[in-house]
């Protein structure tokens, strides 16, 4: 139980004094009375610990715990994952539908915004796919060049 605390002492002499009482009458074997709340609270947990569990937890029983909570996590997972796809599908098909409906009347505005084929946009083109190129190869020359240092 608890020792008086002497930051607390009136408070914790209280409860100290609950606790030898609750202690005394559980040893006594005294039934339950009209004690205060706290005194019956510390009976019953002075009863606890005075007779252990009847059965003794398996040796593996943090690896079954860990087992059911993974099964659980999966089992969520997976509904997660349908309700996904199921989202995503539907997505697509409704997308697909207002595509078909309303297509004819977006094309003419999206052939707008395109460069003109005679215009400096194959050029810039070009100099952006070159510049992808070479950071992409630099990237990998640098990966395999870490990669054969020493550790």
């Amino acid at each position: 139980m608890n020792t008086p605390n002497d930051r607390f002492p009136m408070s914790a002499e209280r409860e100290w004094q609950a606790q030898e009482h609750a202690l005394r009458c559980e040893r006594a074997g005294a039934p339950l009375g009209a004690e205060n709340a706290r005194v019956g609270a510390y009976r019953l947990i002075a009863r606890a610990l005075r007779h252990p569990p009847l059965e003794p937890l398996p040796a593996d029983f943090a690896a079954q715990v860990a087992a059911r909570a993974q099964a659980a996590a999966e089992a969520d997972d997976r509904l997660e994952r349908l309700l996904q796809q199921l989202l995503s599908g539907g997505l697509l098909l409704a997308a697909a539908v207002v595509v078909a409906t309303y297509g004819a009347q977006w094309l003419p505005a999206f052939t707008a915004l395109l460069p003109a084929p005679g215009g400096d946009a194959g050029a810039w083109l070009a100099l952006g796919a070159a510049g992808v190129a070479l950071s992409w190869l630099g990237n990998r020359a640098l990966e395999r060049y870490v990669h054969l240092q020493p550790a």
